[in-house]
């Protein structure tokens, strides 16, 4: 059947089946006519005259207008020889160049570009968002109390300062897949989670450049969600390819992340508990402080099964701080000043790793580590004031140091500023966008 200008209805003599991701949601278009756009025409006037499960096949060219999807619809763009459509808002920019209010709305193949706020503003549930090039001014996706949208194979783009490729605030149960995503700016993200529960991300590809920091993913807030598969390159005075902040019960799995710059690390854990971080790559490459995985004050979170490293000045594979009732085990820490370094942090279980050729220790109990557990790891252990803790069957030498405690211990550490500066303009954002 020969599509015709949006004036013209063209019924569909045969059922339109979807895809696998569009027949999850329970998505049917039966008999949905095909509505055709020219440049020149108006998409928001084909969408007000469409009946619901309509396909709109938006025809390469630019269209500068703002779009209100509030009816089940699928925005389909059609390249017939000059590239992607291309749907941006010139006149007013502060608007969003795609609202989806409607639930089961399907965007496809289409480019969306705003320079200065939201370029796809999602407010309603069971979207599908697949193979679009999305390039946002603060942010390029923005979910709002939005639940069970798939948001796959997009190109998505961010280059101001505070900047996010993607913002999930209180918004449960999506999937985020197989995106590429890249941002550049002060302090800026890839994916953030705000609030928001039990949404899937996997094998994205995240690559970030921030001047003082950001995170390829970050959450606050935020429980039950997985993070898996993904590979995320991201550079920064500080920052993390992966920030969990005040997040409970979340699964960071086979990730490959790597930060670097002059501070930072690969995975950063902060005032978050029973997180499990298994079976990742993480590595920091830079000048001081850096850590593979980096937990500060945070309690009985499972680190196992992970390969860490990092360069840098009392650089770390795994570092503890102020954090109790942790469990490492069968983690690969080599090749750092510490393999594994623990400060100010009681009662934690460091079983069966494996922490070698680093070049000041390859595990290493500093002051305030009361009643750890130091079993069957492989390297060589130094640990100061082992009284309260059980050293067992361990292949390596061990060095013990006996000293008086300290009266006072540091309350705040470089990375505690640096996510003091973070939090702060993310409680900016979350303010902003609730207003």
């Amino acid at each position: 059947m020969q599509a015709v200008n949006f004036s013209e209805r063209i019924c569909a003599p045969n059922r339109i089946f979807l895809c696998f991701l569009i027949i999850s949601f329970l998505f049917e278009l039966c008999r949905a006519d095909i509505i055709a756009i020219e440049p020149g025409e108006s998409i928001q006037a084909a969408i007000d005259m469409a009946s619901p499960g309509d396909v709109i096949m938006v025809k390469s060219g630019t269209y500068n207008e703002c779009i209100n999807m509030n009816k089940p619809l699928t925005l389909n763009g059609m390249d017939v020889g000059n590239g992607m459509p291309i749907l941006l808002n010139e006149g007013d920019s502060n608007k969003s160049v795609i609202t989806l209010n409607s639930n089961g709305c399907i965007i496809k193949g289409m480019n969306i570009k705003n320079s200065k706020n939201y370029a796809l503003n999602i407010l309603s549930s069971r979207n599908v968002v697949d193979s679009n090039t999305i390039i946002g001014g603060d942010t390029a996706i923005y979910l709002m109390a939005s639940m069970s949208n798939i948001i796959t194979n997009n190109n998505i783009s961010v280059d101001k300062n505070f900047g996010h490729g993607l913002v999930a605030m209180q918004s449960f149960n999506n999937t985020i897949r197989s995106n590429t995503i890249r941002f550049s700016g002060l302090s800026s993200d890839g994916i953030n989670l705000v609030r928001s529960t039990s949404n899937v991300i996997s094998y994205n590809r995240i690559m970030g450049n921030g001047l003082i920091g950001g995170s390829g993913i970050s959450t606050r807030g935020s429980q039950y969600n997985i993070m898996k598969n993904n590979w995320i390159e991201t550079r920064g005075l500080w920052g993390s390819s992966i920030y969990i902040c005040a997040s409970d019960d979340n699964s960071l799995e086979s990730n490959k992340v790597e930060h670097s710059d002059f501070s930072g690390s690969g995975i950063s854990v902060y005032l978050s508990s029973r997180n499990e971080i298994l079976n990742n790559t993480a590595c920091s490459k830079g000048q001081l402080n850096c850590e593979g995985i980096f937990l500060r004050r945070s309690k009985n979170n499972n680190i196992s099964a992970n390969r860490v490293y990092s360069t840098g000045w009392y650089g770390s594979g795994v570092t503890l701080l102020f954090s109790k009732e942790n469990k490492l085990m069968e983690n690969e820490a080599n090749n750092s000043t510490h393999g594994i370094y623990l400060g100010e942090s009681e009662k934690n279980n460091i079983e069966y790793n494996i922490a070698q050729h680093n070049s000041d220790n390859d595990i290493y109990i500093d002051f305030f580590c009361p009643y750890t557990s130091v079993k069957r790891n492989t390297g060589s252990l130094y640990i100061v004031e082992p009284r309260w803790s059980n050293i067992e069957d361990n292949s390596g030498s061990i060095k013990e140091f006996n000293v008086e405690f300290p009266d006072e211990v540091p309350i705040f550490t470089l990375a505690d500023i640096n996510d003091i500066i973070y939090n702060l303009s993310q409680f900016i954002l979350v303010r902003f966008s609730e207003t």
